[in-house]
């Protein structure tokens, strides 16, 4: 595509200045994946500014896209285009380039701190039960594609809706991270339905306050056609009063669009009434009731009739690493759980709702904090876990390049050190222990992996498997004696 004809692409007012011309092919905002005949975008980062990598994009780039003029060297000599926003920039020249699939397809956005992956995934369930053609972009698929991002940066996320576009999907529903709206990676998308799911403290690191995180999810409901809100939640109920697009809203408390009554919370799963329809699902706990509503919900607004969503909400079996309860070898006496909960609402929420259907039995909870992002959750967590379950082993996830005993000793800081806990830094280590000294009936929650297949230490990314790990633990525990499990 023609360079001027591609900048041309971008909203009125968002250019300054474009010098020159030539054929461009691709766009990067990372030199390390910057094409031959592409666009270089200069972004700026927490630790980086891509407007010093301008001489070294040259070799490949054949056009610039800045914010400074100053940084465009002499001796560069390529096109270039100065831009208010080249973040923004970015996401409208990916998406040009892509076709603009956006355009062509129906899509729902999810944001929060907790309950997105969960509500994407009933979405897609409640589609294709009623004859869509649909995909998630999420935690969950992203990662089965090998990547770490919930929502992928714009070079990766606009071809990928072509992709969608031309296999015939028809609706998309997506994780709308606060890193990815904060960032301007989804600007040029109209959302059909956002759905807003609560919100508590996480990413501090990233948005240096609350105030800042809210407004960040706040700037989803910019581009969309209307809202669907969590009304038990402070700030969903704030959304609703003041977004633009036209508001509905979800409710287990008080009358809503979208209303829950005779709430029943099983270890089988929960069922309630929703706008006079019996609605079950096999997923326990609180929070399945939420993420329900807000699906059935959205699809609702969509003209999905209320009928057809309740049923295909009936058929999901769950969602892996959201309360998902191992099945392990016959004849094991023990429960097996693992959640991706790695905030401390989510893990507040894990370990009430576990105990409101498990009464009277044990539960070990194993958990840790990741490295190199918010250390302020570490004391939170640590005091949540000691005060709602029996037994605590804290342990390692994704250390990342930080030392693990550094993260433990600011979980420990919150940990009641009268009730009883261990720490053991190796995760796998954690997990034999809690299943070789179990006890009969005992509930073991593993949480903070969730659907993950590996763990980040200072080493690098490897496999890790704690489904693996569990059923090879839970068969040796039937194998040993009771003697032999007290020695281990």
């Amino acid at each position: 595509m023609n360079f001027r004809k591609l900048i041309a692409s971008l909203p009125e007012g968002d250019v300054i200045a474009i010098r020159g011309d030539a054929e461009i092919d691709s766009v990067s905002g990372d030199t390390r994946r910057l094409r031959q005949g592409g666009v270089f975008v200069c972004l700026r980062g927490l630790h980086e500014d891509g407007h010093e990598r301008i001489a070294e994009a040259s070799e490949l780039a054949s056009a610039i896209v800045a914010e400074r003029e100053d940084a465009l060297t002499g001796d560069c000599g390529l096109p270039y285009a100065i831009v208010k926003n080249t973040r923004r920039a970015l996401a409208y020249l990916a998406a040009a380039l892509a076709g603009n699939p956006q355009k062509d397809l129906s899509l729902i956005a999810v944001t929060g701190t907790n309950g997105k992956t969960s509500t994407v995934q009933m979405l897609d369930c409640i589609f294709r039960g009623a004859g869509y053609r649909s995909a998630v972009i999420g935690t969950i698929a992203m990662a089965e594609m090998g990547g770490t991002m919930t929502t992928p940066d714009p070079e990766e996320l606009y071809p990928m809706l072509h992709r969608f576009a031309e296999d015939g999907i028809t609706h998309v529903f997506m994780e709308a991270s606060s890193h990815a709206l904060a960032l301007d990676k989804l600007a040029p998308v109209t959302f059909e339905v956002g759905i807003f799911t609560n919100l508590t403290p996480d990413h501090m690191d990233f948005h240096g306050s609350m105030e800042a995180y809210r407004a960040a999810k706040e700037k989803l409901f910019l581009q969309c056609r209307c809202g669907l809100f969590n009304l038990d939640d402070p700030t969903g109920e704030i959304f609703h009063m003041n977004v633009p697009c036209r508001a509905y809203g979800y409710s287990a408390e008080r009358d809503a669009d979208f209303y829950a009554s005779s709430v029943d919370c099983r270890a089988e799963g929960i069922s309630y009434m929703l706008n006079g329809a019996d609605v079950t699902c096999r997923i326990p706990g609180s929070f399945t009731v939420y993420n329900t509503m807000a699906a059935i919900g959205a699809a609702v607004l969509c003209g999905v009739p209320l009928e057809r969503a309740v049923g295909a909400i009936a058929s999901l079996e769950g969602v892996k690493g959201r309360m998902e309860r191992l099945k392990l070898p016959d004849g094991s006496d023990i429960d097996v759980i693992i959640d991706y909960a790695h905030t401390p609402d989510a893990l507040e929420k894990l370990l009430r709702s576990v105990r409101e259907f498990a009464v009277g039995r044990h539960i070990t909870l194993i958990f840790g904090c990741g490295g190199d992002r918010d250390s302020s959750k570490r004391r939170i967590m640590g005091s949540i876990a000691t005060r709602l379950a029996d037994f605590v082993i804290v342990t390692a996830d994704n250390s990342r390049s930080e030392p693990t005993t550094e993260i433990l000793r600011g979980i420990m800081k919150g940990i009641d050190r009268e009730k009883p806990h261990a720490v053991i830094i190796s995760r796998e280590s954690a997990i034999r222990y809690a299943l070789h000294t179990s006890r009969p009936g005992e509930i073991i929650l593993i949480a903070g992996k969730g659907h993950e297949e590996y763990e980040i230490n200072a080493t690098g990314k490897h496999r890790f498997s704690e489904r693996e790990i569990v059923i090879c633990a839970a068969k040796e525990r039937l194998a040993f004696g009771k003697t032999e499990r007290e020695q281990f």
